[in-house]
């Protein structure tokens, strides 16, 4: 008989191996599955899906005994079914734009921005998720009294318990803000195709690297267009002054129908933030902030704001002494770029030949896999362009999450860079586990056989900063979809970005991704030394520019809407308390300010400055030891694992026992 059970045992065990390793392998085949498909009747995909997630929801409403895991998780589910049919068009829309993706993104727009509003203000999930917390609530974990918590307070600034007639038109600004919004974003896609210049004569070009000049090569000279790659080596290296006057003018006046736009989105900002009680459009999306008020992130600014400008006052009266001209905007990145070669020896075209593209992705994969005991596996998997990457991330032997890696520049790409997720750690409501799935998109210039993609500086530190998102996303251990990942409160999102930024300027790190792309020499201590120290130079010219832009918005949404002449006249008070370069009338660089105008950060850029109180605070903790196990892993187990399932202060805490300093920050960028 015991030998009998012991068999059965055995064959239980068999089974049980099998069916794990069955769904082991069915999980890591989801991963890398992208729907190459999706504009495929699009339309007709998202209006089926939505109309099965009204539905679903709507069933759910009828549950008499509503608790977490029969009402609060089936909801959730519902949300990342929707996100799987419409986050592929969205990326597609963003990475190889066209007036087809265009026409599509239009078309779906008001669809889901109508279903988002209904669900925003539906009466019977909110009555539903407040009987989970009078029921269930003590039940519930930390993570989950948090999902709660926060659900109840969305559905209440977001106007539940208003009358129909004002939840009519709360409805109406969220399709006409969606509409606005997207056709910001590409009146500023389809400048950037435009305007391009032609050079004939190579001796124009000054130094510029090779690398850069391949990159321009046409069969008429060498074109350069508005998208960075080729806007900022344009910038740093035409001797013609004339020509970088034209370039700049024509990347400062881009997007000239977005004027008109900026007013009637500030206008249907206000409007909504009245109709839900509070003063202004800032009041309101601070209700999901670290900072809590924007009068208390307004203070943070100006303080840095009084100790960063007689540091940019000194940097720019250095550089326009150094110039011997009357030095103009169009003139700072070439001169600047002279500058620090004269102060530091160091130039672009000798830093370069040791990023080359491929080289340095694998070294900084190589460097978060040492810090953080992970490994990205790459494999096949469905890709968009055939310059992207896949890869499975790998700890303790486990596929956890996928990566794909889309970096070099195309003319349909959204300019800048980003990461993005196409999927969050979570279980679902029949506890099934699905993995995250993130995305890192860039704008690197394009290699030849003759010329390999060699990375500026910028971009190996852009590289870093997006892979701290992307690890922040795949290293998500929380069990709700609702703060997994990179989903907590906005202006901390920037936190895990910044703190890994920071360490691609360690000499250790530096050793490891800088290799000459020719001879496979590491990267000289000299040279080192040369990038560490030269990454201060004109620190203070950068950061008041970063000022800049967070209090132009601060106080743009603190007004209740403004005009074309209210929003020059708001920027041009600014400059004045905060700039130290004279700025040309024509400079209308509110029309290409996209993260507030169509990428999510209205009243919130401020939080790039806010969340790098938190980095550079952790970044000094490790004491220049970018690989200290024990503080890394408490790092991943902490601020990565736990995502927004906590209020980050909560979770700083618990990773170093403690606040932040706040004179932390000042030593980062020098001014203590």
């Amino acid at each position: 008989m015991k030998n009998k059970i012991l068999n059965i045992i055995g064959i239980i065990a068999v089974i049980a191996a099998i069916i794990f390793a069955i769904f082991e392998q069915r999980m890591e085949k989801m991963l890398g599955n992208f729907n190459l498909n999706a504009l495929e009747n699009a339309e007709q995909n998202v209006n089926s899906g939505v109309a099965n997630a009204r539905e679903k929801t709507e069933n759910l409403v009828l549950i008499s005994d509503k608790t977490y895991m029969n009402f609060v998780r089936p909801l959730m589910d519902i949300d990342a079914e929707l996100n799987e049919i419409t986050s592929p068009i969205f990326h597609l829309n963003s990475v190889n734009n066209s007036d087809e993706t265009q026409k599509i993104v239009d078309a779906i727009l008001p669809v889901l921005s109508d279903y988002s509003s209904d669900m925003a203000r539906h009466l019977g999930v909110y009555n539903g998720i407040l009987d989970v917390k009078k029921n269930d609530y003590e039940k519930l974990d930390f993570a989950q009294k948090r999902v709660v918590d926060d659900s109840i307070k969305s559905f209440e600034i977001a106007g539940v318990n208003l009358p129909s007639d004002k939840q009519t038109k709360l409805k109406e600004i969220d399709a006409k803000l969606a509409k606005l919004s997207n056709d910001y974003s590409n009146n500023v896609i389809a400048a950037n195709k435009k305007n391009k210049i032609t050079i004939t004569d190579e001796k124009l070009l000054g130094e510029m690297p090779e690398s850069d000049k391949a990159a321009a090569k046409t069969d008429d000279g060498w074109e350069f267009s508005l998208l960075a790659p080729s806007y900022i080596p344009f910038m740093e290296y035409v001797i013609d002054r004339n020509l970088r006057n034209e370039m700049y003018k024509n990347y400062v006046t881009r997007a000239p129908e977005n004027e008109k736009i900026i007013p009637q989105i500030l206008a249907m900002r206000n409007e909504k933030a009245k109709i839900l009680g509070f003063k202004n459009y800032a009041e309101l999306v601070f209700q999901f902030r670290d900072a809590k008020t924007p009068g208390r992130a307004d203070k943070y600014l100006s303080e840095i704001a009084t100790l960063a400008k007689p540091v940019a006052e000194k940097e720019f009266n250095e550089l326009k002494d150094f110039s011997k001209i009357d030095l103009q905007p169009w003139d700072i990145a070439f001169y600047s770029r002279i500058l620090k070669k004269e102060k530091y020896d160091l130039d672009e075209s000798e830093t370069k030949p040791y990023f080359e593209m491929n080289a340095t992705i694998d070294g900084t994969m190589s460097v978060i896999s040492e810090m953080f005991g992970i490994e990205f596996h790459k494999r096949e998997a469905k890709i968009w362009d055939k310059n992207v990457r896949y890869f499975d991330v790998v700890r303790d032997g486990k596929v956890v999450a996928g990566l794909y890696l889309d970096l070099q520049t195309r003319e349909s790409k959204q300019s800048g860079a980003w990461a993005n997720d196409f999927a969050s750690h979570h279980l679902d409501a029949k506890n099934q586990e699905h993995l995250a799935q993130a995305v890192v998109v860039g704008n690197f210039p394009v290699g030849t056989d003759e010329n390999p993609s060699l990375l500026s500086l910028n971009d190996v530190n852009t590289l870093f900063h997006e892979m701290g998102h992307a690890v922040h996303q795949m290293l998500s251990t929380t069990n709700e979809l609702d703060g997994s990942g990179f989903d907590v409160d906005w202006d901390v999102v920037e936190f895990p970005s910044q703190f890994l930024e920071s360490f691609w300027l360690n000499p250790t790190v530096l050793k490891k991704i800088g290799k000459h792309y020719k001879t496979g020499e590491t990267i000289s201590d000299d040279l080192i030394n040369k990038i560490i120290a030269a990454d201060r130079f004109e620190k203070g010219m950068w950061l008041v520019r970063q000022l800049e832009f967070g209090l132009f918005d601060l106080e743009l949404h603190q007004l209740n809407g403004a005009d074309e002449e209210k929003v020059q006249s708001i920027l041009d008070n600014v400059r004045n308390k905060v700039a130290v370069i004279n700025i040309p009338e024509y400079n209308k660089f509110q029309n290409t300010f996209t993260h507030i105008f169509s990428g999510g950060y209205a009243a919130g850029y401020y939080s790039y400055l806010w969340a790098e109180s938190l980095s550079a605070d952790a970044y000094m903790a490790f004491d220049g030891n970018p690989f200290n196990r024990e503080l890394a892993y408490k790092y991943r187990d902490t601020v990565l694992a736990l995502g927004g399932s906590k209020d980050m202060s909560d979770i700083y805490r618990q990773f170093l026992g403690r606040d932040p300093k706040p004179e932390s920050l000042l030593k980062y960028y020098g001014l203590k």
